[in-house]
């Protein structure tokens, strides 16, 4: 009579070469995670800017994209800008909240370092009259890309890639 199953070299051999696969898939995958929430911050922040310009247009009113916690990684809201502010003060009415992203460093360069501004025109204003053009810089520390999403005078925006990684 035969009995029918595995030798223990056998289950300890598959073990092994099923934990070495593993460990071989795995780092892939976690650098595969932090590339999708770096692509997908840098495309929620890019609706974001447009649906702040369109509504300004569409309203014949100034909005404004702000981070209300000084830094663009915490999250963002899009409101109606009565008084030219910058800020969301009380009874300005909220038109979107943009999430945080974890995990993700956004920062701005001098005029768009804390909110993005939109004239009735659809250009982007400074709460001081000037233009507001510059970049924002969407990165993860971890890995050697980056994106950049650049206001033109107009208020346009675009999106960039690049090989940077994150500033230090």
């Amino acid at each position: 009579m035969k009995l029918a199953g595995y030798t223990l070299i056998e289950l300890l051999t598959t073990l092994s070469v099923a934990g070495i696969l593993g460990g071989l898939v795995l780092p892939s995958s976690v650098s595969m995670v932090q590339k999708y929430r770096l692509r997908t911050a840098a495309w929620d922040l890019f609706h974001s800017i447009n649906t702040a310009r369109a509504s300004a247009i569409m309203r014949d009113r100034r909005v404004t994209l702000s981070a209300p916690s000084g830094d663009w990684h915490g999250g963002a809201e899009i409101f109606v800008d009565s008084n030219a502010s910058g800020e969301r003060d009380t009874g300005e009415e909220l038109l979107r909240q943009v999430p945080a992203h974890q995990g993700v460093r956004i920062e701005g360069n001098y005029w768009v370092k804390e909110y993005i501004s939109f004239t009735p025109d659809g250009s982007a204003r400074a709460i001081s009259g000037a233009f507001q053009i510059g970049t924002v810089t969407i990165c993860h520390p971890e890995l050697s890309t980056s994106y950049g999403l650049v206001i033109s005078v107009g208020g346009r925006v675009r999106l960039t890639s690049s090989d940077k990684p994150c500033p230090g």
